[in-house]
């Protein structure tokens, strides 16, 4: 019997979490739809239903893209809906990331293929694709985040 009522607690708690996070993510959804509209933000692209919205500002090369394994080279800068900035590289002063894109967050992982070798462009993250309930400096937990990308070289 304990073990019964325990399971049952269990699922509710589960289905709790589960009903928060969908209300969310919907939340989150319509906020980014509103943004769009009141800064007449056309031309992005949805990456299969994951709340993760990107579009190509300037295009690439068209022949080098990267993939979940690929090293990216990029300049960005991160910021909050209302402008604020949390992180940058700044173009220019060689301050550039290198990274694998399998170690970035979510919302990189899913927009960058899309993105080839020199493309610039803006990517919109939901908070379940990007930092989600964890706060970081700058960044409040279930932020959505926009990032300005320069995509300039691929390993």
């Amino acid at each position: 019997m304990k073990k019964l009522l325990f399971l049952f607690v269990i699922t509710a708690v589960l289905a709790s979490c589960k009903n928060e996070a969908e209300e969310r993510r919907n939340e989150q959804e319509d906020i980014l739809q509103e943004y769009f509209a009141d800064n007449n933000i056309t031309g992005l692209i949805e990456i299969e239903d994951s709340g993760v919205y990107y579009r190509i500002t300037e295009a690439g090369n068209g022949e080098d893209y990267p993939s979940f394994s690929s090293t990216i080279r990029v300049f960005y800068k991160g910021y909050l809906l209302d402008g604020s900035v949390f992180d940058e590289r700044v173009e220019g002063e060689d301050d550039y990331l290198e990274i694998p894109l399998n170690a970035m967050i979510f919302g990189w992982q899913a927009a960058l293929p899309n993105f080839s070798k020199g493309a610039k462009g803006e990517i919109y993250i939901p908070s379940h694709a990007g930092y989600g309930n964890t706060a970081r400096p700058g960044i409040p937990e279930h932020s959505i985040l926009i990032f300005e990308v320069h995509l300039f070289n691929v390993f």
